[in-house]
């Protein structure tokens, strides 16, 4: 459900979106930001799409991740369930 996503994101890039809203940030702090611009789809890299944005990739993204179930829950993340 959209609750449990905002609530506790599994996928990092999703932690990153959440985080850089500016009703979670703390007050005269400055907002966290994903570098870079989103590609067109049609330039999407391959494996994890995410992986030119995400700050925790690895070389193994390059690869499609794995759907990984978490409780109820699945997500496709090789960094799932690590600490950033």
């Amino acid at each position: 459900s959209v609750d449990v996503v905002f609530g506790a994101p599994l996928h990092p890039y999703t932690q990153g979106l959440l985080a850089s809203l500016p009703s979670r940030a703390p007050r005269g702090e400055p907002l966290p930001t994903i570098r870079g611009a989103v590609a067109p789809v049609e330039r999407w890299p391959g494996g994890c799409r995410f992986r030119d944005r995400c700050d925790r990739a690895i070389d193994a993204c390059a690869a499609e991740p794995a759907l990984v179930v978490v409780d109820d829950r699945a997500v496709r993340c090789l960094r799932v369930g690590e600490t950033a």
